[in-house]
């Protein structure tokens, strides 16, 4: 396969997630990449194996799915926010953990969950729930958290603009990032966090102001270069870092290659990239030295890490929110069928990254709206309002 790596030598995930924790954050790990070799999700054609209602109620966000601790964790919005925790087994509900009105995403290290909920970031015990510390922000909390060697890193949400690097064993706050000089409230995915610093994707919207941009942070968070989306279109993906590159999807422009140290564009591969809830879409995800991505929000395509060159492209038959994740040869993303007079049923596919081919597909009942995660021979995913295991 072109652009593949010789070795994995060169690839950096930070701390190795522990052995009881095969998918602790969004996107697997700190970088971003949505790549374990760790695990074998299913290989051929899938059941559900069980599904459990997350929430109820009209206006209803649900997070991405994370497997820790033999448990499923996944938070919802409504009127209220709602972080639980089901048996990866069978779907039992182990606990609820009740706050605010918006749950982001958790990630889990070293026996706590990390979650960010209405302007407050919360460290619980990933047994029991139990509060461990919280940190009171002054924004409004929504975005996913991604850990890295002790460090948890999160946004304050759109009123905060700012990015908080916080001790993950004290709670206490080692330093912040600030947007404020950007006009206008912004919409902010998970930061990457590689050896040398952290990159951070920014959307901005406002009257004098709508563009996307990605920034280079040193590891104490002073910016060290900025890129701005040239077609002055505001959505974007969260950025991926791999092997002294950043990617992600930026609207009106494609998936972007950029040098990890200077910010500079090395390459771009041009597609319509959809534009989702919100504005945010669906990021690439990386294995083996190419790069998985969707173009026009429903085709899949594979290009080179090294150069940006097409592998291979397929059709999904219907746009995407979700970003891929792989494990070994097989890449698992699902579609939503909230396009404008279509009759197409959501799908959750398997589909095999050597060229291609779709190994098996699931129809599933609602849309699919979130990152799926993978545990051993099964995929965890979610559909507006429920959680599927599926194998």
């Amino acid at each position: 396969m072109a652009g593949c790596m010789s070795s994995r030598t060169d690839v950096d995930h930070g701390t190795p997630p522990f052995e009881s924790d095969p998918w602790p954050m969004v996107h697997f790990d700190a970088q971003n990449t949505g790549y374990t070799p760790e695990v074998t999700g299913p290989q051929s054609a899938v059941s559900e194996q069980w599904s459990q209602i997350t929430a109820y109620g009209a206006n209803v966000d649900v997070s991405c799915p994370i497997l820790a601790n033999n448990r499923v964790y996944t938070g919802m919005s409504t009127d209220r926010a709602v972080l639980s925790a089901f048996s990866a087994a069978d779907g039992t509900e182990a606990w609820q953990f009740q706050s605010g009105v918006s749950s982001s995403t958790p990630a889990a290290s070293d026996g706590r969950l990390y979650f960010g909920d209405d302007g407050v970031i919360y460290a619980i015990d990933s047994e029991d729930g139990t509060t461990e510390w919280s940190v009171d922000t002054d924004g409004s909390l929504m975005t996913s958290v991604t850990v890295r060697d002790g460090t948890v890193y999160t946004w304050g949400g759109p009123r905060s603009r700012r990015l908080y690097a916080i001790d993950a064993e004290t709670g206490a706050i080692e330093w912040t990032h600030t947007t404020a000089d950007l006009d206008g409230p912004t919409n902010d995915v998970p930061p990457a966090v590689h050896a040398d610093g952290v990159v951070v994707a920014v959307d901005v919207y406002s009257e004098s102001s709508s563009a996307s941009q990605i920034r280079g942070l040193a590891p104490d968070g002073e910016e060290q270069w900025r890129y701005e989306n040239p077609t002055g279109q505001s959505s974007i993906s969260a950025p991926v870092v791999q092997d002294g590159r950043v990617f992600a999807s930026v609207g009106g422009q494609g998936i972007v290659a950029l040098d990890r140290m200077t910010g500079e564009a090395e390459w771009v591969y041009p597609v319509d990239t959809f534009r989702a809830v919100n504005g945010i879409m669906s990021g690439p995800a990386i294995a083996e030295g190419v790069v998985y991505g969707t173009s026009g929000g429903r085709e899949l395509v594979a290009i080179s890490q090294t150069d940006g060159t097409i592998e291979w492209q397929i059709d999904l038959g219907l746009p995407t929110i979700s970003s891929p994740v792989i494990t070994g040869r097989q890449l698992y993303i699902g579609t939503t069928d909230r396009t404008v007079g279509s009759d197409r049923e959501s799908e959750v596919f398997g589909i095999d990254t050597d060229d291609g081919t779709v190994d098996w597909r699931w129809t599933a009942p609602n849309p699919v709206t979130t990152t799926a995660s993978i545990g051993d021979s099964t995929l965890f995913v979610a559909t507006d309002r429920t959680l599927h295991a599926l194998a």
